[in-house]
């Protein structure tokens, strides 16, 4: 069962790794910036479910 836990960490952090990259490619103007920060915000904040 460890085994699942640690595959779930580490999935959740490769997650939260590729949606930072692909918001880094979001286009600069005020509406997108403030949708990237949330979805960064709450792709991050998934790491602290366990």
């Amino acid at each position: 069962m460890a085994n699942h836990k640690y595959d779930l960490e580490e999935r959740l952090i490769q997650f939260a790794v590729e949606v930072i990259l692909i918001c880094g490619k979001i286009d600069g103007n005020f509406a997108s910036q403030h949708l990237a920060k949330q979805l960064i915000r709450s792709a991050t904040a998934a790491k602290n479910i366990e």
